[in-house]
């Protein structure tokens, strides 16, 4: 079923302010990021110092608790990526939205 430029435009606007919600995440993500970069950064120096790791941690290990703080980065990085590429189809979205007009008919 074809649908029509306006409700084409209906529908891309509802995503536009999901999209837009989603973008406000961007601060928190950075700050969890910078967190886990300096945690990262603390535990390695912990286990390259040869502390001993605290008593009843669940990670067991020093790698083990490193490894996980890693993925916790990765995670962070790939969540800011994908905010990037929203912010791209917000504008081309926004752009469609302004500029689509519905095909004149042929006679």
């Amino acid at each position: 079923m074809s649908k029509t430029v306006g409700e084409v435009k209906l529908a891309v606007g509802e995503l536009v302010v999901s999209l837009k919600n989603g973008i406000k995440r961007e601060l928190a993500y950075n700050k969890e990021l910078a967190t886990d970069r300096a945690m990262l950064a603390h535990l390695i120096e912990q286990r390259d110092g040869g502390a001993v790791i605290p008593e009843g941690n669940p990670h067991g290990t020093w790698d083990n608790w490193i490894g996980e703080i890693e993925k916790q980065i990765k995670a962070g990085e790939s969540s800011l990526a994908r905010i990037e590429v929203d912010k791209c189809e917000v504008v081309a979205f926004e752009y469609y939205i302004a500029n689509a007009t519905d095909p004149t008919p042929t006679p």
